[in-house]
């Protein structure tokens, strides 16, 4: 997957309802199933902080995040 800096500045200006509905339909297409229910308040802002380039986030913090909201 490419990553492009103007895409993710664009999720991050998203409201949270929007970042993660948008968060939930790109793990579809990689055959991942999240809840639609919304994470708590303190990771979106980490969500968020990673797309501004903000916060410090690697994989195994994202990785924590979607096993969370994981459907199982």
């Amino acid at each position: 997957m490419k990553v492009n800096k103007d895409e993710l500045e664009k999720l991050a200006a998203l409201d949270d309802r929007s970042l993660w509905n948008s968060i939930v339909q790109m793990a579809k297409n990689y055959g991942i199933s999240l809840s639609p229910a919304m994470p708590q308040r303190e990771d979106m802002e980490k969500i968020r902080g990673a797309l501004s380039g903000i916060e410090k986030f690697n994989l195994r913090d994202a990785m924590k995040i979607v096993n969370r909201y994981k459907n199982r």
